[in-house]
């Protein structure tokens, strides 16, 4: 049986293995000649790998509040069940949506450090 440490330690390994794949897609794509075009490839990588796993967090934060919902709001029309789990799930999460927003609009926004 494999402990719960080793499958976290699993996990961890694939993500990285895929981050790196990630990166090495783009600077395929890009083909950096120099330190400071490889600097800023990785830089761009990096950003839009972090906004796919914000994108992540976020929907997965409203696919479990949805599966906790389901049984919620039965004395209601059918057709305004939805819209009243999505507006539950935003009072309920507002701060844990709220705070990857944010993020996201960080590293959007944020200037290529230099090098």
């Amino acid at each position: 049986m494999i402990s719960r440490a080793h499958r976290m330690m699993l996990a961890i390994v694939r993500l990285t293995n895929a981050h790196e794949r990630h990166i090495r897609a783009y600077q395929d794509e890009l083909e950096p000649v120099c330190q400071h075009e490889s600097d800023l490839v990785q830089s761009i990588a990096d950003t839009a790998w972090r906004l796919a796993r914000v994108l992540g967090l976020e929907m997965a934060m409203y696919t479990k509040s949805r599966i906790q919902l389901a049984g919620s709001f039965n004395d209601h029309e059918l057709s305004l069940r939805p819209g009243m789990i999505e507006l539950q799930t935003f009072l309920t999460y507002e701060k844990q949506l709220r705070n990857p927003q944010l993020y996201a609009r960080r590293v959007s926004t944020s200037p290529v450090a230099s090098s």
